[in-house]
């Protein structure tokens, strides 16, 4: 769909004369299909503006966070943690997370505990991480607050953003570096 539309608009420039500011196009959930419309954009050579607002929740940290703290609220089911796991900023092997997974399916694990984690070091230091953010379900907004700075600091999430921008810029992945960037900034 979008290409026949890009190249409708190639068409229409070489043939019938017309500029690219003459032509608009309206593309649904732009802000979900924004790399693959960029990219769709970059290949045929067309000149854009993608009018897209990003909200806090667009943000990879703050929905790292976010599951942090749904593993809490919902008193750590299982999908909740490895969900948390799986995510870049958690910077588990796939090994381990795929060890710590067929754990649960073999055990029939539905909420995480203590002792569940006990032979994955990685997945027991965040956990632990987790479970010393455990006031936030009942605390205050200071004390919420503290915890969120403390889980900053404790899983140290500057350096883990700088190493994903990093490892994203080295495989020339610019747009989504820019946007891990633009999160924690």
């Amino acid at each position: 769909e979008l290409d026949f539309v890009l190249k409708d608009i190639k068409y229409k420039i070489i043939k019938q004369g017309l500029k690219y500011g003459d032509i608009s196009v309206a593309i649904p959930n732009l802000s979900s299909r924004y790399l693959e419309v960029k990219n769709k954009f970059n290949q045929y050579n067309i000149p854009f503006f993608l009018d897209v607002s990003n909200t806090l929740l667009d943000s990879n940290l703050v929905r790292y966070i976010l599951g942090i703290y749904d593993v809490i609220i919902n008193k750590y089911t299982t999908q909740d943690v490895l969900n948390t796991l799986k995510d870049s900023y958690s910077k588990i092997s796939i090994e381990e997370i795929s060890k710590f997974e067929d754990y649960t399916t073999e055990y029939g694990v539905k909420k995480i505990t203590e002792k569940d984690v006990l032979n994955f070091d990685n997945v027991k230091a965040i956990f632990n991480v987790i479970k010393g953010l455990e006031i936030c379900r009942v605390g205050t907004v200071s004390e919420y607050m503290a915890s969120l700075r403390t889980l900053i600091m404790d899983l140290d999430l500057l350096n883990k953003t700088n190493e994903i921008i990093k490892n994203l810029s080295d495989n020339n992945e610019l747009e989504i570096a820019k946007d891990y960037k633009l999160a924690y900034e």
